[in-house]
């Protein structure tokens, strides 16, 4: 896991990604803002010759209207992520990305993750499906 202030100025390269990224300062509406818009970045259909997201094309469009089918997005349903979410996240994850360079996992507000759930997630990111 790679740990990403969202202040810095970060470009992502498709084929040169850490398995997951932390991102930590700001708002959370700031952080949020900054994981789309790298998701946007290595799924971004103009990047042949750019490395940035313009959202012209169909993924960056459907990543901001939180429609990109390969976008899994993770929210607390109350006031916690329970451990059911991780298992579907994951049982989702071993699926075939449909139109995604890369499929990605956004975690709202992970502190919301319980005990449970944190100890499903990191098995999961040690052993991928």
């Amino acid at each position: 896991m790679e740990k990403i202030n969202q202040n810095q100025n970060t470009t992502f390269c498709p084929t040169d990604l850490a398995g997951a990224y932390l991102v930590t300062g700001g708002s959370a509406a700031e952080r949020e803002n900054w994981a789309t818009r790298a998701i946007q970045m290595v799924n971004c259909l103009q990047t042949e010759t750019s490395r940035r997201p313009w959202a012209v094309c169909a993924n960056c469009q459907k990543i901001e209207a939180k429609t990109f089918v390969d976008l899994l997005r993770v929210e607390a349903e109350t006031s916690q992520i329970k451990i059911e979410q991780i298992r579907g996240l994951k049982q989702n994850l071993s699926l075939t990305q449909f139109e995604a360079r890369i499929r990605a996992v956004l975690i709202v507000d992970c502190e919301k993750l319980n005990i449970i759930a944190q100890n499903a997630l990191l098995k999961t990111l040690e052993e991928p499906p």
